[in-house]
C-alpha cells in the first residue's frame, strides 16, 4: 500500500483546492466583447532592404499598405508619420494590420493633413519569450531597421526627426531597451507597449532574459524624451499578469483595457493586438498627439501624456485639442427654455428630442444636505453641456446666465452597454465656497430629434458613501450592504478599506426590486485609486451577472482604499449584498502562483533523495513514496530559506549575491506569509501524484514507448524496425554508447536535445529495470508460500507423531518442566538486555555419536524425548526470538561476522534405571547442553537466512528507487530546458548550433554522468561521506527555494549540480571498513551484555 501520512493527506488537499482554483482560472474568464477589425481592401507587405540582413537573414523589415497605396510603396515613397510595429513572442509581422488599417481609414475618412506610415518587422515568429538571447538579436535588427526607416525620408521637405513605437509582448521590451541605447533621446517620440511585461517576465528561464532586465530596461538616461504607453488585456490575459505590465514614471503611463474610456472590455493576449475598441482608442490618442504645425507627432512629452491620460484614464467627450479653452470664461446664449427644480432628485426625459436649446438649473447652497451633486446624461450627442455660471440677467420673472465657466471638462464618458452615458460629479459646497460668484451648475441639451435623458441626485455624501467590512473568506453567506437604496438614488459609494491583496475575491450582487420601468440600467465600477484598472460591469432586466471584486495589483502602502461606484437606474431600488468566493480566491492564488510551483517541486524532489541517501546508510534505497512522506516535511527546509532569504535581503554586505527572488514577490505586493508553506506543499502534492502516474507509465507504457523509439531510430538511421529493435537492445546493454551519442549531441546542436533525449532513453532504461523488479518480486513470494506450505505440513506431521507417542510423555514431563524453568529464569534475568547467539560448537560430533551409541538400547524413548526436544526447540525460538530480533540483526550486519553452523542431530535420552541413576545423571546433562546447542543452531540459522531472503530483492529495488529519484531530476532539468530546444528547432534551417547556449553546461555534464549512472550498478550502500551528500543536497533545496522560484535559470544548475556530485560520490567515495567503519556504532556496552548473553546461552 502507498503510504500515506498527515502530511500527504494535507498536501493532496492542497493540491486538489489548486485544481478546483485552476478550473476557475481558465473557465472563470469574463466574456468575450472584443469586436473584430476589418480591412477595407486586401492587405500588402512591401519588404525594405536592411544592412542588418546579412548578419541577421531570419529577420526582415516590411512596410503595410492597402491597394492603390501598395505602388507608392513599392517605389519606396513614403511622406507620412513614421509608426514601427514590434511583435512579441511567436509574433507575426502580420499582426500590424489591425491597427494601420484604422489609422489610413481614420486618416482618409477624416481628411487630416497628415496620414501614418506602418512599418512592421519579421522576427521569424521566434519565442522571444521563453528564450533570452533572441532578445538581444532582435534589439540589434530593430536599432539598424530605426535608422533605415528614417532614410527612407532623407529626400522629404518635412522629413520626421522621430519615429513611434508600438511593441506588444515581449516586443515592447525589446523596443523599451532600445531607449537606453539611443545616441539621440529624441529619436523615439512615443512608445505603446501592448501587454509587455515590464517589470520581470513571468518565467526567466535563462541568465539572458535576466540581465536584459536588470541591466538594461531601467537604466535609461534621463534626458531620454520618449512617452512610454503601457496597456494590459486584464483577466482574460492569461499569459501576462497585468501588475507586470505597470510602469511608474512621470513620462509613462500604464491602464488595462478596462479602464481605457470607449473600450471597458477584457482582451487576452492576442486579442489586445486586434481588439476594435482599443484599436480605436489607440488610433484616436496617436491622432490626436500630431503637432498640427509640423505635421509630426508632437515634440512636447507632456502634451503627449496628457493626451493619453485623455484617452485611456479619464475621456470627458471633449476634443483634448481644444483643451486650453475649457480653462476660460465664455458668453452663451440664453435663448431657450430655462428650467429649474427644487427637488433634491428627479428626472428628465425627452423621449422625442426637443426643438430648442433646453438648460436646466441646479442651486448652488452651502446646506449639507445639497452638499453633492450628480449628473447622469443617456444619448447626448452636445460635446459642451455642463457650466458655472451666475444667474443674474433677468428675463421674464426669472434670472439666466449670459456668462459662465466650462465643466464639461471635468465630466466622464460613463461605462454602458446601450446608448453614451456622460456623468457628472461635483462637491457644490466645496465649489462654491471657492467660486462664491457662481449661483447655479446648468447643463443643457441642443436641439435633436434623439431621445435624451438626465437624472439628477443632490444629497450629502455621507448617506451615500458605505464603509464595507468584507466578510470571512470561509464565509458562504450573502451579507447585505443594503436592503433597499434610497428611493431615486442615483450614486451610491461602498469603501473597501480592506481590499488590499490580489488574492482576495468577493462577489457583489446588484438586485433590483420596485422598478418602474420594464427596461432599466444600473453599473458599478470597481476603482483602484493607485492604478488605472477600474473594472465594470452591469445590471439590466436581461443581465444580472455579478461583478468580480478582486484587484489586478496588491494595494501599495499609504494608498487610498479601493470602492465601489454605483451608478443606478432611479426609477428601481436595488438590494447590495457581497459574498466571499473561496473558489475565486483559489483561482487569483492559480493565477499569479502557478509559475512558483516548478522550483518548489524540484526542492520536494531533492528532499526526497536526502532521506533515500540517508537510508542507504543502513544498506537499502527507500520507495519514492516512502522519501516523499518521511523526508520532504518543510519544517526545516523552508524556515531556513525564509530566515537566509531575509538576511542576504537586508545585509548590505551580502550584495555580491543575488536578490532572493522573495524580494521580487514583496517589491510587487504578492507576497503573504503562508506563500512559501502553501506553495511547497502544493508540490509535495504534485510531485506524490507524478510518482503514482509515473509508476503506472513504467508498466503500461514500456512497449508504447519503446515502439516510438524503433520508429524515431527507424527514421534517423534509415533502418526498418527490426534492425532499430536489435539496436535498441544493443544499446540497453551497452548504455555507454547512448551517453556518448548525447555527448557528440551538445557540441554539434544544443545541450537541451542531449538533456531531453537522454530522459527519453532513462524512461526506456526504467521500463526495463521494472520489468525485471516486478519478475523478481513475483518470484520471490513464489518461493516464500512453498516454504509457508512446507512448514505447514511439516508441522502437522509432526503433530500426529506426538499424539503416538502421548503414553510417554508423563515420564519425562519432570525434564521438559526443568527445561521450560531453565529457560523462563534466563529470559527474566536477560530482559531488556542485547542477546545474539552466534556460539561455535567443537566438538559437537563426538558428543552426538556417544549419546547415540549409549541411547541405542531403547528406540521408543528415543523417539519420544525427540518429539519433547523438538517441541521445547520451538518454545525457545518464541521466546529468545522476540527478544533478539531487532539488536541480533543489527550486530550481525555491522560486525559482519561468519559463524559456524552445526549439524542438526537429535537428543538422546536412556532410560533412568534405578541402577544406571547416576549414569543417566550424567546423560540428562549432556542432553540439556545439546538441547540448548540446537536452540541456538536453529535461532541463529532462523536469523540467518531472514536477511538472504530479503537481500534476495534488495539489489533491485535499490537499484530502481534510486534512479527513479535521479530521472525525476532529470526530467525537471529537461522541461527548464525545453525553451532553447525549441528555439534550436525553430531556427534549425538558418543554424544547425545553437549559439549562445545556455543548455550546454547542463547538457554536457549529464551526457557525461550518464556513463556511470546507466553502465554501473548504482547504488553503492558502502561509501564513506554519504552524511556530507544529504547535506548538499539539503543546502540545493534551500538555494532553489531563495534564489530560484522567479529566476528558475538558476535552478537548472542546482539540480544539475546535484546529479553531478551524487554520480561522483558513488564511483569516486571510498569504501566503509566492514571490521570498524563509520558506520559501526555498536558501543562497548552493547558489546559485554552480547558476550555475556552468548555465555548464559551455551
Amino acid at each position: 500500500m502507498i503510504p500515506v501520512n498527515g502530511f500527504i493527506f494535507t498536501c493532496l488537499v492542497i493540491v486538489f483546492a489548486y485544481g478546483i482554483g485552476l478550473l476557475h482560472f481558465l473557465n472563470g474568464s469574463t466574456e468575450d466583447k472584443c469586436e473584430m477589425t476589418y480591412m477595407f481592401e486586401y492587405p500588402q507587405f512591401v519588404r525594405i532592404s536592411n544592412e542588418a540582413d546579412k548578419q541577421f537573414p531570419k529577420y526582415g523589415l516590411y512596410s503595410y499598405s492597402e491597394g492603390k497605396f501598395t505602388a507608392k510603396a513599392r517605389r519606396m515613397y513614403f511622406d507620412g508619420i513614421p509608426v514601427l510595429f514590434i511583435p512579441g513572442n511567436k509574433g507575426s509581422y502580420k499582426q500590424v494590420r489591425s491597427l494601420s488599417s484604422v489609422a489610413l481609414r481614420k486618416a482618409l475618412n477624416s481628411r487630416t493633413p497628415f496620414h501614418f506610415d506602418y512599418y512592421t518587422i519579421d522576427f521569424n515568429d521566434e519565442l522571444s519569450g521563453l528564450y533570452g538571447p533572441l532578445l538581444y538579436d532582435q534589439l540589434s535588427y530593430l536599432n539598424s531597421s530605426l535608422y533605415r526607416i528614417l532614410e527612407l525620408y532623407n529626400e522629404r521637405k518635412n522629413k520626421p526627426t522621430s519615429i513611434a513605437l508600438i511593441g506588444h509582448s515581449m516586443g515592447g521590451i525589446v523596443a523599451k531597451n532600445l531607449l537606453s541605447q539611443l545616441s539621440n533621446p529624441n529619436l523615439v517620440s512615443l512608445l505603446i507597449t501592448l501587454a509587455t511585461p515590464l517589470k520581470r517576465a513571468p518565467f526567466i528561464w535563462d541568465s539572458h532574459m535576466h540581465d536584459f532586465y536588470e541591466n538594461k530596461v531601467w537604466k535609461i538616461d534621463e534626458s531620454v524624451n520618449t512617452t512610454v504607453i503601457s496597456v494590459s488585456g486584464g483577466y482574460n490575459d492569461f499569459l501576462i499578469p497585468s501588475y507586470l505590465t505597470e510602469i511608474q514614471d512621470n513620462n509613462s503611463l500604464s491602464a488595462v483595457t478596462t479602464n481605457i474610456p470607449r473600450c471597458w472590455v477584457e482582451a487576452n493576449h492576442k486579442q489586445v493586438i486586434w481588439c476594435k475598441q482599443l484599436v480605436l482608442a489607440i488610433n484616436r490618442a496617436i491622432f490626436d498627439s500630431v503637432d498640427l504645425n509640423t505635421r509630426q507627432i508632437s515634440s512636447n512629452s507632456t502634451y503627449r501624456r496628457m493626451v493619453f491620460y485623455h484617452h485611456i484614464v479619464h475621456h470627458g467627450g471633449i476634443n483634448i485639442q481644444n483643451r486650453d479653452r475649457y480653462f476660460k470664461s465664455i458668453t452663451i446664449g440664453y435663448g431657450g427654455q430655462w428650467i429649474e427644480s427644487l427637488l433634491r432628485q428627479y428626472s428628465i426625459e425627452l423621449m422625442k428630442g426637443v426643438r430648442e436649446p433646453h438648460w436646466y438649473m441646479v442651486r448652488l447652497t452651502m446646506l449639507p444636505a445639497h452638499e453633492t451633486l450628480s449628473l447622469l446624461a443617456i444619448n447626448l450627442e452636445s460635446t459642451d453641456w455642463v457650466f458655472a455660471c451666475n444667474a443674474n440677467y433677468p428675463r421674464g420673472g426669472s434670472r439666466v446666465c449670459t456668462e459662465a465657466s466650462h465643466m464639461t471638462h471635468m465630466s466622464k464618458i460613463w461605462p454602458s452597454v446601450k446608448y453614451k452615458r456622460r456623468y457628472f460629479e461635483l462637491n457644490m459646497n466645496e465649489f462654491h465656497k471657492n467660486n462664491s460668484e457662481h449661483t447655479h451648475i446648468v447643463f443643457r441639451t441642443l436641439p435633436t430629434n434623439e431621445p435624451v435623458v438626465f437624472h439628477v441626485d443632490v444629497y450629502n455624501s455621507a448617506e451615500r458613501k458605505i464603509t464595507v467590512n468584507l466578510p470571512k473568506w470561509w464565509s458562504l453567506m450573502k451579507h447585505d450592504i443594503l436592503e433597499q437604496t434610497a428611493d431615486k438614488a442615483l450614486s451610491y459609494e461602498l469603501i473597501l478599506p480592506q481590499l488590499q491583496h490580489i488574492i482576495q475575491y468577493y462577489v457583489l450582487y446588484v438586485e433590483s426590486i420596485n422598478c418602474d420601468t420594464e427596461n432599466h440600467h444600473a453599473s458599478a465600477s470597481l476603482i483602484a485609486p493607485w492604478s488605472n484598472q477600474n473594472q465594470h460591469s452591469y445590471f439590466t432586466n436581461t443581465n444580472k451577472t455579478p461583478l468580480s471584486v478582486r484587484l489586478y495589483s496588491s494595494r501599495p502602502r499609504n494608498a487610498e482604499s479601493a470602492f465601489i461606484k454605483l451608478t443606478l437606474d432611479p426609477s428601481c431600488r436595488y438590494r447590495i449584498s457581497l459574498k466571499s468566493s473561496i473558489t475565486g480566491m483559489l483561482g487569483q492564488m492559480s493565477r499569479f502562483y502557478t509559475p512558483l510551483l516548478l522550483t518548489n517541486i524540484a526542492a520536494v524532489v531533492l528532499m526526497s533523495l536526502k532521506f533515500q541517501l540517508s537510508c542507504l546508510k543502513n544498506g537499502y534505497c527507500s520507495m519514492f513514496f516512502v522519501a516523499i512522506k518521511e523526508g520532504a516535511k518543510p519544517y526545516y527546509v523552508l524556515t531556513i530559506a525564509k530566515l537566509l532569504s531575509k538576511v542576504v535581503g537586508e545585509l548590505k554586505s551580502l550584495k555580491f549575491l543575488p536578490k532572493p527572488d522573495v524580494i521580487y514577490l514583496v517589491e510587487e505586493g504578492s507576497d503573504f506569509f503562508l506563500l512559501p508553506l502553501l506553495s511547497y506543499m502544493c508540490g509535495a502534492g504534485i510531485v506524490w501524484f507524478l510518482a503514482i502516474i509515473f509508476c503506472v507509465s513504467l508498466v503500461t507504457l514500456e512497449s508504447t514507448v519503446h515502439k516510438m523509439a524503433l520508429k524515431f531510430l527507424a527514421r534517423t538511421v534509415s533502418f526498418n524496425i527490426a534492425w532499430s529493435d536489435y539496436l535498441m537492445s544493443a544499446l540497453h546493454k551497452i548504455p555507454f554508447v547512448v551517453a556518448a551519442g548525447l555527448v557528440i549531441i551538445c557540441f554539434s546542436t544544443c545541450g537541451g536535445l542531449a538533456i531531453c533525449l537522454g530522459g527519453i532513453f532513462y524512461f526506456l532504461k526504467l521500463t526495463q529495470m521494472s520489468q525485471d523488479y516486478i519478475e523478481e518480486v513475483v518470484w520471490f513470494f513464489i518461493k516464500k508460500i512453498a516454504k509457508r506450505c512446507k512448514t505447514f505440513f511439516g508441522k502437522k506431521k509432526s503433530r500426529g507423531s506426538q499424539e503416538q507417542t502421548s503414553e510417554t510423555e508423563h515420564g519425562i514431563d519432570g525434564n521438559s518442566k526443568n527445561i521450560t524453568e531453565t529457560i523462563t529464569d534466563e529470559e527474566t534475568q536477560e530482559e531488556g538486555k542485547v542477546v545474539n547467539i552466534n556460539k561455535k560448537h567443537e566438538g559437537s560430533n563426538e558428543s552426538e555419536k556417544e549419546l547415540v551409541e549409549e541411547a541405542s538400547g531403547d528406540s521408543k524413548m528415543h523417539d519420544t524425548k525427540t518429539s519433547l526436544n523438538q517441541s521445547e526447540d520451538e518454545r525457545v525460538d518464541n521466546i529468545v526470538d522476540d527478544s533478539i530480533k531487532t539488536e541480533e540483526t543489527k550486530v550481525h550486519k555491522r560486525k559482519n561476522k561468519r559463524s559456524k553452523k552445526i549439524k542438526e542431530g537429535n537428543s538422546i535420552v536412556k532410560d533412568n534405571t534405578p541402577s544406571e541413576k547416576q549414569d543417566a545423571t550424567d546423560i540428562d546433562k549432556k542432553n540439556c547442553k545439546s538441547e540448548n546447542v540446537t536452540n541456538e543452531e536453529k535461532i541463529h540459522n532462523t536469523k540467518e537466512e531472514k536477511p538472504i531472503e530479503e537481500n534476495e530483492l534488495s539489489s533491485s529495488y535499490n537499484s530502481i528507487f534510486f534512479h527513479s529519484t535521479l530521472f525525476f531530476i532529470w526530467f525537471l532539468i529537461a522541461i527548464i530546458n525545453v525553451p532553447a530546444v525549441l528555439t534550436w528547432a525553430h531556427n534549425f534551417k538558418f543554424n544547425t548550433n545553437l549559439s549562445p547556449d545556455d543548455s550546454f553546461v547542463p547538457g554536457l555534464a549529464l551526457s557525461l554522468c550518464a556513463f556511470p549512472l546507466w553502465q554501473f550498478n548504482f547504488p553503492k550502500t558502502d561509501r564513506k561521506w554519504i552524511n556530507v551528500i544529504e547535506k548538499f543536497v539539503m543546502t540545493a533545496a534551500v538555494l532553489s527555494l531563495m534564489f530560484a522560484t522567479v529566476s528558475v535559470y538558476r535552478l537548472n544548475y542546482f539540480l544539475t549540480f546535484t546529479i553531478v556530485v551524487i554520480t561522483l560520490h558513488q564511483m569516486l567515495a571510498p569504501k566503509i571498513d566492514p571490521r570498524g567503519g563509520e558506520d559501526d556504532n555498536v558501543d562497548d556496552e552493547t558489546r559485554v551484555k552480547y558476550e555475556d548473553m552468548k555465555t548464559k546461552l551455551e
